[in-house]
């Protein structure tokens, strides 16, 4: 393969704020890459599908599981996230310190937003379904295939937004809250290079930039909180 054609990554949408940051890092380093943002579910699907690819960001677990299919030929964990709450710039920030306080915001919105492809989505319709709430909220929640939640509230569309924080920063919500510690769901995110990847020098190159301190810095800016040293 020429050295001058691009790495393909595909990324979970999670990093995608911090990445704006590190693809200067890359150029930098003389790497093109290729990057295609999606859900962690739908990276998977393709992966599995037999499209081509050099490096997959997504979560620990999904990397793990490519691994155990023969897919993953080294993987290197990243960041931590944790999941948010979002709702307009002119509306009181919810109170988010206890499952109660949890409870009282979901009756008292009149909507909420979130995805059903996300890790995020899914893990807010088993809090939901946990508490009890499934009836009361049935009615004002909106589920989107995938993409940012919060851009639904900041077009007026839903009052609240579930999903990462990171992603949350991303669409440009500011009001945000995490999920109380109870009902949280934190998430390791991790690099990892694919089997067909034959581009060794390259790949290597975009791990070590995707583990340095000005990558940390990234992730940090963006709301994830980085886990290697």
């Amino acid at each position: 393969m020429a050295a001058d054609t691009p790495v393909k990554i595909l990324s979970t949408i999670a990093v995608q704020g911090a990445m704006t940051g590190i693809e200067p890092l890359l150029a930098a380093r003389g790497i093109p890459v290729k990057i295609e943002f999606s859900t962690t579910n739908a990276i998977v699907e393709r992966v599995t599908r037999g499209e081509i690819a050099d490096i997959v960001i997504l979560t620990q677990a999904a990397a793990q599981q490519l691994a155990v299919a023969g897919k993953v030929k080294s993987q290197a964990d990243l960041v931590r996230s944790e999941v948010g709450i979002a709702v307009a710039d002119t509306a009181p920030t919810p109170v988010m310190k206890t499952t109660d306080d949890l409870i009282a915001f979901l009756k008292a919105t009149p909507s909420i937003a979130y995805t059903a492809g996300g890790a995020s989505g899914q893990h807010m319709a088993q809090v939901i379904g946990k508490l009890g709430l499934g009836e009361v909220m049935k009615p004002k929640t909106i589920v989107i295939k995938e993409g940012f939640a919060a851009e639904l509230v900041r077009d007026g569309k839903a009052a609240a937004a579930v999903q990462q924080v990171s992603e949350l920063k991303f669409a440009g919500a500011r009001n945000i809250v995490p999920l109380p510690d109870a009902n949280q769901s934190r998430l390791i995110f991790s690099a990892a290079v694919l089997s067909g990847a034959t581009q060794a020098d390259a790949t290597a190159k975009i791990i070590q930039a995707l583990t340095s301190a000005e990558a940390a810095a990234a992730y940090a800016r963006s709301g994830l909180a980085p886990v290697f040293k």
